[in-house]
């Protein structure tokens, strides 16, 4: 006796009704589409890679791809020198002291990680802080579990974009070409605030500066003086310099370590900063202009205001730089490294 085969419709559970596909999904079958009309698209979606990594990583992948005891599941809480990494590196950048043996657990993905925190502490009906804008899957997850979805701004928002500038006011620092770059901002965008954060070098050019303001009727400038620049900059969009000569500002390394774009001169080794040395594929963190130029200051400040997610992206990519480049050990190895170098070549001991 033959049995009949039968269709079986087996129904989703009922916690995923709230669930639409995946933002990115959606977005990744649109290019698709596009392409196949034969457009030419540029996708700044999910971010993923549109080049190899370095020819030493897949050497060193392929090497150990060889090894016969390198096939096998890894601990489940991950190499102890991998946790040690992680644990130095937090501790680097936040500050934070982190047992490697109890409290680090590597993943496979941040999605992981972000499912499995929702799953051990979120009960339904409870309330879940998601950062606006946010990765997708914190508010997915939420809705899955029952939970109510509270968005927050990652700057609280109050309707101004706000522009900082650590300076001396002093004439290398080109202040009143800030000013006159700023008021020809302030004439196109609506709501925009610049706070001059630093002290006095020169007391005759920080009064011209003061008149020139006061001439200008610019109300939504503001001298701070002598401030707390770590806890200024957590009111700030992005920050500006619009020196004449530098080296290598120490005020724009502390703007794209606390995530701020910015927008400067092509002094010193600003654009380096801002768009990475040679061998440096992060992407830009900023704009950067010819000394003196007002107009080209202004429209640099124009595109910076026009989008909230290209600041972030800038300020992300400007943190990382930071971290991988820019640390006080570094920069200690190669002054040992430059005078061990002329040591060698003049034959000094």
């Amino acid at each position: 006796m033959q049995k009949e085969s039968q269709t079986y419709k087996i129904a989703p559970a009922d916690r995923l009704a709230s669930v639409s596909e995946y933002y990115f999904s959606k977005k990744l079958k649109e290019v698709a589409q596009m392409n196949a009309e034969g457009k030419d698209v540029i996708s700044l979606g999910i971010g993923s890679p549109d080049m190899p990594p370095s020819e030493k990583t897949i050497e060193t992948l392929c090497n150990n791809a060889h090894d016969p005891n390198g096939h096998g599941y890894q601990p489940y809480v991950g190499i102890p020198e991998l946790r040690k990494g992680f644990a130095a590196w937090y501790q680097r950048w936040y500050g934070v002291d982190l047992n490697p043996n109890t409290e680090i657990q590597p993943l496979i993905g941040s999605k992981e990680g972000i499912l499995h925190v929702t799953l051990a502490f979120v009960n339904p009906g409870e309330q879940v802080l998601v950062p606006n804008p946010g990765y997708p899957t914190y508010t997915s997850l939420s809705k899955i579990l029952g939970a109510e979805v509270i968005n927050y701004d990652l700057k609280e928002e109050d309707g101004w974009v706000d522009i900082g500038a650590v300076v001396r006011l002093a004439p290398i620092k080109d202040v009143k070409t800030m000013i006159y770059a700023f008021f020809e901002l302030a004439s196109r965008v609506p709501n925009v605030r610049l706070h001059i954060m630093g002290g006095v070098d020169d007391e005759d050019y920080a009064q011209e500066c003061y008149a020139l303001v006061k001439q200008l009727r610019l109300d939504n400038l503001i001298f701070t003086g002598r401030v707390d620049v770590v806890q200024y900059m957590q009111k700030l969009d992005f920050t500006i310099l619009t020196s004449i000569s530098e080296g290598q500002p120490l005020s724009v390394l502390e703007s794209m370590a606390a995530r701020r774009p910015c927008v400067t001169t092509e002094v010193g080794c600003c654009r380096e900063l801002l768009e990475g040395a040679p061998g440096d594929d992060l992407g830009v963190a900023g704009y950067c202009v010819p000394p003196m130029y007002r107009q080209g200051l202004a429209d640099a400040m124009e595109r910076m205001c026009a989008s909230r997610a290209r600041r972030e992206e800038m300020g992300r990519i400007g943190q990382q730089r930071v971290d991988r480049y820019f640390h006080h050990e570094q920069m200690l190895d190669n002054y040992r490294k430059m005078y061990q170098a002329t040591a060698e070549h003049f034959h000094l001991e």
